[in-house]
């Protein structure tokens, strides 16, 4: 699988890890200065060819035209995934920032897995194994502070901020964009942190390519690979954290707006709570 992406990873593991410091200073108590994330800035300025602003602006608002506004939306897709040995239908139930459930169905069986977000917190259940997990999102982004709603982005293929929404247009102070690849640009919003990198790669008419987050501290990585067609597209997710690695494929995947969520998760007398690490090893 070529990832236009990681291309540039090694870059940015330069620019973010040589500029960091833990001395406090009168701008900033917790140790970093806004002179330092402007020379972290500027390290990426010298690193990467950053596109001429009117060019990033216009990139950014042809982006923009294809993230539709929206209150409620269903995705249907089929699902691939290490370990099962049939592809089951999933859907994906979405209120715009407020809750999301994904329901998991397997041919002859019926539903087998449901995931629900309330606001920040998880809950997964495993019908076929009786378990069910509660957590935060964070813990199921290894610890990296992801909203409920750059949770969404993520599904939808939009470009985001995280913990400040879609990016639904051009700021030179949050924004840089520069020449990537294969013609393609990359957005990192900025500034970044010192110990997370997290960016896009998009082409000249805005359409969102790939997606990658790593977390320099924890390991934590979650590359997302989009693929369009005319009326559906299909999401590549792989997943690395510690010494485990997953890989989750979401084949067709289409949209219907403004529409009924699912029914809620029933639990059975028989489910036993487990904490979500273990709940991820079934």
């Amino acid at each position: 699988m070529t990832k236009h992406i990681y291309i540039l990873l090694a870059v940015f593991v330069l620019a973010f890890t040589s500029c960091k410091t833990h001395k406090p200073t009168a701008d900033d108590e917790s140790g970093v200065s806004t002179e330092e994330v402007g020379s972290g800035s500027s390290r990426i300025d010298s690193l990467l060819q950053k596109a001429p602003e009117h060019e990033s602006a216009k990139v950014v608002e042809k982006m923009a035209e294809r993230f539709s506004s929206w209150n409620t939306v269903m995705l249907s897709a089929q699902l691939q995934m290490d370990g099962l040995p049939l592809y089951p239908s999933l859907k994906i139930f979405m209120e715009k920032g407020k809750s999301m459930s994904m329901s998991v169905r397997a041919p002859f069986i019926g539903e087998v897995g449901r995931l629900e977000f309330e606001n920040d917190t998880l809950v997964a259940v495993n019908k076929m194994k009786n378990v069910y997990a509660v957590a935060d999102i964070s813990q199921l982004m290894g610890g990296i502070e992801f909203t409920l709603s750059d949770l969404q982005d993520v599904f939808l293929a939009r470009a985001f901020a995280i913990g400040e929404g879609t990016i639904m247009r051009y700021n030179k102070s949050k924004h840089g964009l520069y020449h990537a690849p294969s013609e393609n640009y990359f957005l990192p919003p900025m500034p970044q942190s010192d110990n997370l990198l997290y960016g896009f790669t998009i082409d000249r008419e805005g359409v969102v390519n790939d997606f990658l987050v790593h977390d320099f501290t924890s390991g934590f990585e979650l590359y997302c690979l989009y693929q369009h067609n005319k009326k559906s597209y299909n999401a590549v997710f792989e997943i690395q954290y510690a010494d485990a690695q997953m890989q989750v494929i979401l084949d067709g995947i289409t949209c219907q707006w403004e529409v009924q969520p699912l029914s809620p998760i029933k639990f059975s007398s028989k489910m036993r709570e487990v904490s979500i690490q273990e709940f991820l090893r079934f």
